[in-house]
């Protein structure tokens, strides 16, 4: 069976749902790649923050032409708060989740819809994130996304790609949002709540959506900074930040041990930095096909940037000690 037969011949009905917030880089190709699905959303909600940029009349241009395109002006300013206001709003009891700097597949949502069509009635289907890069150097940075754990190139559990009911969404207790618009991690914690659930769920990467690599070292050192003190004020201690302390006093011990004895330690500090990049990069097909020079230009920079990574999520535990160590109120 077609594609386009399987879409005049099912009725289900799929409702899109974006934050956005000063996304006008990638907001239209968004919009444009949602228009070209296989399978068509029946509407699309856009969740804007007060967007200052033409985020807003961008998206307005679209929803001209196309009426099941609809825009919330919402109060909250937090990607939690984003998600649930589009999902309230939402007419539709299937609910299809990505971010605005994503590009979906052309059978994003047709993907989906397979399993949905199924005697099996899936509450949850998580698909994948891949990545969109332009340079070598967002290659280096795509990947220390790459889940080292399970051997994968891509990200399979994101709410950035997944289809949901939203009466799970209910029942789990929606996302959690933060008032100051800090980021807690709330898509940990919803993806946490789904899997504490008795929800039906289920993966299929062929759901992809690709994110697009931005590299900005100051975005880079912002982002993980933040990601940081949400992590640790939504309770996620244990799964990120034990080794990021232990690697921390490693290096330290390391670089004081050059003061005093030898420089040849900081040698050792460059390969654990190379050995932890090349555990990251060898999962991608292609820079397991570049040649011997390209590799190692690889290595370093993908080193330089777990550096930056590490220093600012080091950064970022200290300022939520001083700030007394709060925790997220649900």
């Amino acid at each position: 069976m077609k594609v386009n037969e399987v879409i005049n011949n099912n009725n289900l009905k799929i409702s899109v749902i974006i934050p956005t917030f000063n996304e006008e880089k990638h907001i239209g190709k968004l919009i444009e790649s949602l228009l070209n699905q296989t399978y068509l959303p029946d509407e699309i909600i856009i969740s804007d923050a007060g967007s200052s940029d033409q985020t807003l009349n961008i998206i307005s241009n679209y929803s001209k032409k196309n009426k099941f395109i609809k825009i919330i002006k919402r109060k909250g300013i937090c990607r939690g708060s984003g998600r649930n206001e589009g999902i309230f709003n939402a007419k539709n009891d299937l609910l299809a989740l990505i971010d605005s700097g994503m590009i979906p597949d052309k059978d994003w949502l047709h993907s989906f819809s397979i399993h949905l069509k199924t005697k099996k009635s899936y509450d949850v289907i998580f698909g994948s994130v891949s990545f969109f890069v332009n340079k070598g150097i967002e290659k280096s940075y795509a990947s220390t996304f790459m889940d080292k754990r399970k051997k994968l190139n891509y990200i399979d559990t994101s709410v950035a790609s997944m289809l949901i009911r939203k009466e799970i969404w209910r029942k789990v207790g929606r996302f959690p949002e933060s008032q100051d618009g800090s980021y807690i991690v709330e898509d940990l914690d919803f993806i946490k709540k789904i899997n504490d659930s008795k929800s039906y769920k289920i993966h299929e990467s062929k759901a992809r959506v690709y994110w697009i690599m931005d590299f900005n070292i100051l975005k880079i050192i912002k982002r993980y900074y933040e990601y940081s003190i949400g992590s640790l004020k939504a309770g996620y201690f244990g799964k990120w930040h034990k080794g990021l302390i232990r690697n921390i006093i490693a290096l330290i011990f390391l670089f004081i041990a050059s003061v005093k004895f030898s420089s040849y330690f900081l040698f050792i500090i460059l390969i654990l930095f190379l050995m932890k990049s090349y555990s990251y990069l060898k999962l991608s097909k292609w820079f397991v096909e570049e040649g011997v020079f390209s590799k190692i230009i690889y290595l370093f920079q993908t080193s330089f940037i777990f550096l930056i990574i590490d220093i600012s999520s080091f950064v970022g535990i200290i300022r939520w000690l001083f700030l007394g160590s709060p925790k997220v109120k649900n």
